[in-house]
């Protein structure tokens, strides 16, 4: 959809009109509240720069905010969010400390240290949490700027980002939905290592449909042509033409550089680029040479101090390369006009020259670290400029000073490498340096970054460093360590790991004793171990109470909450307690997980509505948290799935639907589509169900999401049951059993005993039928221990569930009664559960219209039944009970004669006759002689059935006819 006129492309560049185009698409999207990104690749000076240039300026005159940032090149790229950095940095000096910043300063001071008046936000988070935060806080104040004005954010040499700015970009350009902005980011695809990080992201970003991939090719010889007019070069002759475009491939960089030269004289062309830019940097005297050289060791953008007094620069030697277009003003700073030039000028200084120089600058950052010209972490380039010179003691400190800058940032790939590098250094060398702590601090980096192995194997050597001086020490590096194991999926190693750590840890009351405790007795619960983890839990919250540990008795709580399972009162206090403690320890984690448990007591004792209430309050603060595509997600994702348990399922769809636009992953993404399976499969939608479900087969795997797994088997067996396939259903929930393992939260798995029972009691009633008494005998067997595992099973839901199994098996004895069904029922309508209500319903008319002593009852039950699976839209539902209905010739609303399900269904009366001879096992060729029409008309009716029953072949169609009444008896 167009919304701008597409303007011209500017008399400062040629050709270009495609690519042109393809990046204003990109702007009218984003006026059009449709985030859309283009990445612009191409050779070194093939023009990505000017053009981006050209669109930011163009942008401008249309209302655009454009930003820019680049990427730094600077010992590979170890300068966590540089871009966003120098992006932010322009807009305030644009702007101010405006009010579109002002809600999330602290949370942005990180990224823009000291600019915003904060160094950093007060909380402590760590690890996936507070970078998933952070991130939030971008793409949430960039979409407050853009209800000001669409806004373009361009990334310039998208080949030197670092790994956090790749891991940001990601998330903004996966994450953006409605907000009005528009992604440009360039990238040089000459001369990248065939590993290079940057390949398989930019076909990453290729795979999202909102991002488009325009190759900035060279100029062809016609657009060559208007390239040298348009630079002001005449008098030039078709050979000269011919000479000067074989020479420069095309390429609009070095053109203009093979054109300077040849402007001043310089007789033969030089053979490389790389000599027609120290061509240019001779012409310069001395001083600004001096400049140049000193420049090009602190990377492409410069602060003019630091070279001043690094090396005795010059103002006068600056303007000169100003002028002779080396160098060009930056905002507040200076850059080299092209990356080329900079690379050609540091290529000719001598080995000795360059450890000089990096030491000057190294001696200056370290003097006063304001003069660093880039990114959020100074340290870095100190840590940088020391190593280059050769110091290498210095190297290591300041390595693990940037590690720590970098840890604080949230860039954990960059932290985990600067880790890495002070433990190299201090391999080689008899450094003073803790190595236990350096090598604890990359095992948390490399676990955040999602380098598990590496984290695991860091965490041992810290372990083995440590040995056993220091015991309270010992026991958090092995608790760290279990979890770490936890989220490899090694579990078991996880909960012996923990274990040790309480073992080691001194029994005295200490933070790190309350800390071992609790992380363990988390632990336990995710493995299904409720008995064994409250004592451990208690206990940590008995020890930070009495050390006023806040934050680790407000986190124990939480997971108190749910160690009390089973124990309604207990979990609800524990609850209310978690949200106060946590509140006042205002560790926003905390907070939101407090939330999160704090509604699952209301859940599991049976207050749905509260629950959802309470998670919903937990959205709003997760909004105000920055963290709402967090733990913001996962709490809509419980809010989802108990709007699906009342029976809402409309507003469950919505929810689920505002939640994916989120872009969430993990156990979170397990929930939100296994919820939608189910949903899906109430409506007998069987093809949306098992794409639910595949969709979250990428998620499911991940440690902690078992429960979620749970609903994706329920869909899938219901499915079945609902196909007549008892024994595939069967199969599904004694496979989803045996995944679950130990593992097992009734609250979550009571769905699949109720199915597994009516699996197995169809099963064996078939098995009756036909006689096969062993047959019977073995899937009777297979409910009753479904039962027998319900036992214990605690009130509300958990009861309802076992009530539901009684219901099933007593269809197993000679008489079946009504009442277990009617008992199981008014277990769901206290719940509010409308779904299994309608199920029990059904069931409960089934039985008395058998029993055929009370006839009025059955009706009435039927009609309940019908008005909820109806108001449901849970069709094949639906289709059972006017399958009932037409067999028991029952009304299906008061005052009604019967009805027919084949008239609910669009079938005509020729179809349903037809229909009914299919149930019979008859040809086309014996229907046509039964019904006197031919069997050409006949083939036309069948076909025509199969797309109105949505199923695909005869022996389906038979078996809905069957199951709906219309077989002829």
């Amino acid at each position: 959809m167009s919304v701008m006129p597409v303007p011209a492309v500017s008399g400062r560049l040629v050709a270009r009109r495609v690519e042109w185009g393809a990046l204003w698409s990109a702007l009218e999207r984003a006026s059009a509240n449709e985030s859309a990104g283009v990445v612009v690749a191409g050779e070194a000076g093939v023009g990505k720069s000017r053009l981006v240039e050209e669109l930011a300026r163009a942008a401008g005159d249309e209302g655009f905010r454009a930003l820019v940032g680049r990427c730094v090149d600077l010992s590979e790229g170890e300068l966590p969010y540089a871009p966003f950095a120098g992006a932010l940095r322009e807009l305030i000096a644009l702007e101010g400390q405006n009010t579109v910043l002002e809600p999330d300063r602290a949370v942005l001071g990180r990224l823009v240290p000291g600019l915003l008046g904060h160094e950093q936000d007060a909380d402590t988070a760590e690890g996936t949490f507070a970078k998933a935060r952070l991130f939030e806080v971008v793409l949430r104040t960039l979409g407050r700027l853009g209800e000001r004005a669409p806004v373009l954010l361009v990334i310039e040499d998208l080949h030197w980002a670092d790994g956090s700015t790749r891991d940001l970009l990601r998330f903004l350009v996966r994450s953006a939905a409605r907000e009005r902005l528009a992604f440009v980011l360039t990238c040089r695809t000459d001369g990248l290592a065939r590993d290079h990080p940057v390949r398989p992201y930019l076909v990453e970003l290729g795979r999202d449909p909102r991002v488009t991939r325009v190759a900035l090719a060279p100029f062809t010889r016609a657009e060559f042509v208007d390239y040298v007019a348009m630079l002001g070069a005449s008098g030039l002759s078709a050979a000269d033409l011919d000479r000067l475009y074989a020479r420069s491939e095309g390429n609009a960089f070095y053109t203009e550089e093979l054109l300077a030269a040849d402007d001043a004289g310089a007789g033969a062309l030089p053979a490389s680029l790389n000599d027609l830019m120290l061509l240019r940097l001779d012409r310069l005297s001395g001083p600004a040479r001096e400049a140049v050289r000193a420049a090009s060791a602190v990377g492409r953008r410069f602060d003019q101090a630091l070279v001043a007094r690094a090396a005795g620069v010059t103002e006068e030697g600056l303007r000169e390369a100003v002028a002779a277009q080396v160098l060009v003003p930056d905002g507040h700073a200076f850059a080299f006009r092209h990356a080329l030039l900079r690379e050609a000028a540091y290529r000719e200084l001598l080995p000795g020259e360059r450890t000089a120089l990096h030491a000057a600058l190294a001696r200056e950052l370290a003097a006063d670290p304001r003069l660093t010209g880039v990114g959020t972490t100074p340290r870095a380039e100190l840590a940088h400029h020391w190593q280059a010179a050769g110091r290498h003691d210095a190297a290591l400190a300041a390595s693990v000073q940037a590690g720590e800058e970098a840890a604080r940032l949230h860039a954990y790939p960059e932290a985990l490498r600067h880790y890495q590098r002070a433990l190299e250094l201090a391999a080689g060398h008899d450094a003073e340096v803790d190595r236990v702590r350096v090598t604890d601090a990359a095992a948390h980096a490399a676990n955040a970054t999602g380098e598990h192995a590496l984290a695991i194997a860091l965490a041992q050597r810290a372990i083995e460093l440590a040995g056993d001086a220091d015991p309270l020490r010992a026991g958090v590096l092995h608790a760290r360590l279990a979890r770490f194991l936890h989220e490899a999926g090694r579990g078991g190693e996880a909960r012996q790991r923990s274990a040790r750590a309480i073992e080691v840890t001194p029994r005295e009351p200490s933070r790190e004793r309350a800390l071992v405790l609790e992380a363990h007795a988390r632990l336990l619960l995710l493995a299904g171990q409720v008995g064994e983890a409250r004592p451990v839990v208690d206990e940590a919250i008995a020890v930070a109470r009495r050390l006023g540990a806040r934050s680790i008795e407000a986190a124990a709580l939480s997971t108190r909450v749910i160690a009390l399972q089973g124990d309604v009162d207990a979990a609800l206090a524990a609850g209310t307690d978690a949200l106060d403690a946590a509140r006042a320890a205002g560790d926003p984690e905390t907070l939101l997980r407090a939330h999160a448990n704090a509604s699952e007591a209301l859940d599991q004792a049976g207050d749905v509505q509260a629950a959802i209430d309470l998670a919903r309050a937990g959205v709003e603060v997760a909004r105000q948290l920055g963290a709402e595509r967090g733990l913001g997600t996962t709490l809509r994702a419980y809010v989802a799935h108990r709007l699906v348990k009342l029976g809402r399922l409309g507003e469950a769809e919505t929810e689920i639907g505002e939640a994916l636009l989120m872009s969430p992953s993990g156990v979170t993404a397990a929930s939100l589509h296994q919820t939608a399976a189910v949903i899906a499969a109430h409506r007998g939608d069987g093809d949306a169900a098992r794409r639910a479900v595949d969709r979250s087969a990428p998620h499911a795997a991940e440690p902690g999401a078992g429960m979620w797994n749970v609903r994706g088997a329920v869909a899938l067996a219901e499915l079945a049951l609902w196909d007549g396939e008892a024994e595939r259903a069967a199969a599904i929930v004694t496979g989803a059993f045996a995944a679950l393992g130990s593992a097992e939260y009734l609250h979550y798995s009571g769905p699949l005993y109720a199915l597994g029972a009516w699996a197995q009691v169809d099963h064996a009633l078939r098995a009756r039928a036909l006689r096969d008494a062993d047959e019977e005998a073995e899937a009777t067997a297979a409910a009753q221990r479904l039962r027998q595992r319900l036992d214990a099973a605690a009130p509300p839901e958990p009861a309802a569930h076992r009530a539901q199994v009684d219901a099933e098996l007593s269809r197993l004895e000679p008489s079946p009664s009504a009442e277990p069904w009617a008992e199981a029922g008014r277990l769901w309508e206290r719940l509010g559960f409308r779904f299994p209500m309608a199920v029990c319903a059904w069931r409960e008319a089934e039985a008395l219209f058998a029993a055929g002593d009370d006839r009025a009852r059955a009706a009435e039950r039927l009609l309940a039944a019908r008005s909820d699976a109806a108001a449901l839209g849970a069709r094949p539902l639906l289709a059972y009970i006017d399958g009932l209905a037409r067999r028991a010739r029952a009304p299906l609303e008061p005052g009604d004669t019967p009805a027919t399900a084949a008239e609910r269904m669009g079938l005509t009366a020729r179809e349903r006759d037809v229909l009914e001879l299919i149930a019979l096992g008859r040809t086309n060729r014996e229907i046509g002689a039964d019904l006197f029409i031919s069997e050409k008309t006949v083939s036309v009716h069948v076909s025509r059935i199969l797309s109105k029953l949505g199923v695909s072949n005869r022996a389906q169609a038979a078996s809905v006819a069957q199951r709906l009444g219309l077989s002829r008896e």
